[in-house]
């Protein structure tokens, strides 16, 4: 039997994570619309976002697996 807390505590990290990626990526839009950011420093930083959203789903979901 899968124990729930598992699942939530899964889903949880990678909602999380998500969520705040997605306060990231708009920050950063509306910096680089209002000029603060130049195309490269706002690439730089999408990549952050990106990369570390995909790593932390990875690492929640080797964590805490459904076996």
């Amino acid at each position: 039997m899968f124990p729930i807390w598992l699942y939530a505590r899964k889903w949880l990290l990678s909602w999380g994570r998500l969520r705040c990626s997605l306060v990231e990526l708009i920050v950063l839009n509306i910096g680089l619309q209002a000029g603060v950011l130049d195309t490269r420093t706002f690439s730089m930083f999408v990549l952050h976002a990106l990369v570390l959203t995909f790593i932390v789903s990875c690492c929640g979901y080797r964590r805490f697996p459904y076996d």
